[in-house]
This record gives structure tokens, sequence and C-alpha cells, in this order.
């Protein structure tokens, strides 16, 4: 049995194996943290320049800092999915320092996947508007609108659909199998068109699955929280109840008291919420590996590929073919209005009539000149 036949064979509970896989813990905490921190310096500079009435400066180091840290997060977040695609299909796991350059190799072609869903998006966007600028054509505009409107709502309701149950989840795992864009683009709508209900109720269940293990371990911890801090209030110096439902206080008494056991107490809470939160995502990460190998791993996406990669290049060519028009156009009005503004130069013959210019077109005309010899427009008080 081949090792996709077996992970076949595995229901959505192997999710919860993510929990025991430390690289995967270790990348997205490691990633985590390096993403804070850059976060942190951006807010510091993005502060200095305020202060130095140096907006632009700050609004730019600012936008730069926030991509940076969002490209960290997802370079270690790509390096735990790595890792848990490679413990669904039961190979040997990766060193640390091999998940994290497989995730900064598939950053390019998450990002060029999530440009690709942009342009789609925006070419429905602008079929939608020409045909909504067809409907106000007079007479039959509301009968056309009658049949644009539901045409325009269920085009931008499936997009919606395909998008969040199918492309969201299943997207990353199969770039963390090797598949290139439009390898990726074509599995994912192939899905879309054959096992959209079985991916639903796939998503559905990984969901319901979330919400029971989170209502565990949050019980448990909330739990312990409380129990630990009653103690701990017994014996060091921390206020009464100190619990989650107090965390606010713990925190306003920190800022005020200057209690060194509050701020230890706020780190330790942050910690353990941070540590479960953490987990809850691995669950979810493999949850959406596991169902893109019971689903996408084998599918023969080759037809519709090929159908992406035709219409790319139709529309390509078709940009380019717009895109030397209009250069066609420039040149051509760059080359009248040049033609032009020789002509106004051009000094008038000896003996004619003196010249003057056309207030139509400027260009040059005669006192006896009764329509402009360039665009016709009537020369006011000429031809006697």
């Amino acid at each position: 049995m081949t090792v996709i036949g077996q992970v076949n064979a595995v229901s959505l509970l192997g999710a919860l194996d993510a929990t025991r896989n430390w690289r995967a813990y270790v990348a997205l905490l490691l990633g985590g943290l390096v993403a804070t921190l850059a976060g942190a310096l951006t807010g510091y500079f993005v502060f200095r320049f305020q202060m130095w009435n140096m907006g632009a400066i700050s609004a730019l180091i600012g936008g730069i800092g926030f991509i940076v840290s969002v490209l960290i997060f997802v370079v270690a977040f790509s390096a735990a999915g790595t890792s848990l695609l490679d413990q669904a299909k039961g190979i040997p796991q990766r060193p640390l320092i091999s998940l994290f350059f497989s995730g900064v190799g598939s950053l390019g072609r998450l990002l060029l996947l999530g440009l690709a869903l942009l342009l789609i998006y925006t070419a429905i966007l602008i079929g939608v508007i020409v045909l909504l600028f067809l409907a106000k054509i007079p007479g039959i505009g509301p009968l056309f609108y009658g049949l644009v409107f539901p045409l325009a709502a269920l085009v931008f309701g499936l997009f919606g659909f395909v998008v969040v149950f199918v492309v969201n989840p299943l997207a990353a795992p199969a770039v963390w199998d090797g598949n290139g864009v439009m390898q990726t683009l074509a599995k994912l709508l192939t899905l879309a068109r054959r096992d959209m209900l079985k991916i639903v109720v796939s998503q559905s269940l990984l969901f319901l699955l979330l919400l029971f293990v989170g209502a565990i371990l949050f019980g448990t911890i909330f739990g312990g929280i409380s129990s630990a801090s009653a103690v701990s209030a017994m014996i060091i110096d921390l206020p009464r109840g100190m619990g989650i439902a107090s965390s606010m206080y713990a925190l306003q008494s920190l800022a005020l008291s200057g209690n060194g056991y509050i701020g230890a107490w706020s780190i330790g809470v942050a910690l353990l919420l941070g540590s479960v939160a953490l987990a809850l995502l691995l669950i979810a990460i493999s949850g959406n590996c596991i169902i893109y190998l019971q689903y996408a791993a084998n599918v023969d996406a080759s037809g519709m590929e090929e159908t992406l990669r035709l219409r790319a290049q139709q529309l390509k060519a078709k940009a380019e073919a717009v895109q030397a028009q209009a250069k066609q156009q420039a040149a051509a009005a760059q080359q009248a209005w040049q033609e032009r503004q020789r002509e106004a130069a051009r000094p008038p013959l000896t003996g004619a009539a003196p010249m003057k210019a056309c207030p139509q077109c400027q260009s040059p005309v005669t006192k006896d000149d009764v329509f402009c010899g360039h665009c016709g427009h009537r020369q006011s008080g000429n031809g006697g």
C-alpha cells in the first residue's frame, strides 16, 4: 500500500497527533516571536519619527515593517505546515533548518497564488461592471438587469464559497507538497467541480473537532490558572481572587504598583494561553493537510492546468495587443502635435496675407479663411 493510500484511511482524528510534533511547534513559536519582535521595532521607529514630525517616513517604515513581519510569520507557518504534511504522509521528518528553507521556497508560490486569485476576482469584477453598464440601455435596461443581477450574485457567491472552503484551507498544503501555482489552481478548481460537498463536510467536521478540543484545553488551563492563583495568593504578594476574570485588574495593578509578582503572573498566563492557541493552530493545519491528501493528492488536473495556461496566454496576448495599440495611438498623437507646432512656428510667406491661429486646433489661418484648413472650424469675422 502506498503512503497516500495509507493516509486515505486516516480520519481527521489523526490531526490531534500534531500536538506531538515539536518541530512544527518550534517553527511556529520562533516565527511568531521574530515577527512580534520585528513589529515591536517597527512600532518604536514609527513612534520616534512621528515625534520628529516626519509622518511620510513614519508611514513608509510602518508599511515595510508590517510586510516584513507578515512574511516572517508566513515562512514559519509554511515550515510548520511542511512538517505536519510529512507527518500526515508518514514519511521521516526533516531537520528544522530544512523546514525553514522549505518555508522560504514556498513563500514565492503562495504570493503568486494570492496574486492569481486577485487577478481572477478582478476579471470577474470587470465583467460584472461591463454587464451593469449595458443594463443602462434605455428600454431593455431593466429587463437585462433582471438577468444580470442574479448571475452576478451567483458568480460572486460561488467565488467566495470556493475561496473559503477549498482554496483557503487546501492551497497551502498543495504548495507544500511541491505543486506549482498553475498546478495548484488546476487541482483546486478540479476539486471544486468534483468533490465540493465532501470537502465542505470535512471542513465542518474539522471545525467541530477544533471547538471540542479548544473547549477542553482552555477549560483545563482556566481551571489550573484559577487554582494556582488562589494557592499563590496565600503565600506571595498577589491580590486575592487572581483568576482569568481578574486578569485586567492584574495588569492595572502592575501598572500602578509595580508589583513584580503580578507581572510574572501575567507573563505565565500569556504563555499558557499562547501555547493552547498554537496547539489549536497546529491541529487545524494538520487537519487541512489530511483533507488535502484524501481529496487532492492523486487528482489528475492536467487538462484543467492546460486550459488555465491557454487562458493565461490568451490574456497575455490581448494585454500585449492593447499595450501596442496604445503606444501607436500615443505616437500618432505626439507626431500630430509636433507637426502643428512646426506649422505654427513656420514664418509666413512674403506677400501673403497675415497669419493667425485657429482657436479650435491652433493651426495657422489667414484673415481671409472662412474655415480652418486643418479641422474645419469656422473662423469668426473672416471671409469678408
